[in-house]
């Protein structure tokens, strides 16, 4: 009886181990991000997605008349965000903002994690955190 009990215990133990580390794994910001540096682009709006797990902002960034390039901003989950107010028409795409935060570390990577968005007309957002 208290050989089962201990491998109750033990198998208890293991599977708490291996759903923390999943947890964790997903959640490694800094392996992706550099949290020591913070940059800034400016451009359009191409969407905005409220959803689980992260929810995104696309947006379109360089000079008139020239090639595009395409930036990533991830935000926190769409049910924190939806608590917040957050709707997919929050920021509507065609707009001109500006997003600050903390930049993906793959070299030639263009996205970042969103910490301060700017509204052209200097209305300051915080999307909040990620979750």
């Amino acid at each position: 009886m208290k050989i089962r009990i201990w491998i109750s215990l033990i198998g208890a133990s293991v599977m708490v181990a291996l759903i923390a580390v999943s947890v964790q794994a997903h959640h490694s910001i800094p392996a992706f991000y550099d949290e020591s540096r913070t940059v800034s682009v400016t451009g359009v709006v191409k969407s905005l997605k409220i959803m689980n797990p992260h929810s995104s902002l696309t947006l379109e960034v360089g000079p008139a008349g020239r090639p595009k390039d395409t930036w990533l901003g991830i935000m926190g989950s769409g049910s924190a965000m939806g608590r917040n107010g957050w709707t997919n028409d929050t920021i509507k795409a065609g707009t001109t903002i500006t997003i600050e935060g903390n930049p993906a570390r793959a070299e030639g990577a263009r996205g970042m994690i969103v910490k301060t968005i700017t509204t052209s007309e200097g209305r300051e957002i915080k999307p909040g955190q990620i979750d």
